[in-house]
């Protein structure tokens, strides 16, 4: 951006520092949705089946990624199997589009 500011603190381009947020927010975006699709279908479930949604939920807590994405894809969700893979594998294939465009971008 020339004439600005960030002209004589950064060498990069506006689009460049804006995808690299993009980049930055995503995966958090990400984790956000995936760990609230698993949290709201184990509370639905807690109530029928008490035992395996208090343990789906410990993990879906404690490992904060790989546990939503274990219950969305191997669990037993009351969600159809076909949103809950297009939901994580859709996901999945955003992130790793936004990557390649923003290294495609840097280069």
């Amino acid at each position: 951006m020339p004439g600005s500011i960030l002209s004589f603190v950064t060498p990069w381009r506006f689009d460049t520092i804006l995808f690299g947020v993009y980049d930055y927010f995503l995966p958090i975006m990400l984790y956000c949705g995936w760990s609230i699709m698993a949290l709201l279908d184990l509370s639905e479930r807690a109530e029928r089946e008490p035992g395996p949604a208090a343990g789906w939920s410990a993990a879906v807590l404690a490992l904060p990624v790989v546990g939503a994405l274990s219950y969305l894809v191997a669990g037993r969700s009351g969600l159809s199997r076909p949103a809950r893979y297009a939901v994580v594998f859709g996901g999945l294939g955003v992130l790793a589009a936004a990557y390649a465009l923003t290294f495609n971008r840097i280069r």
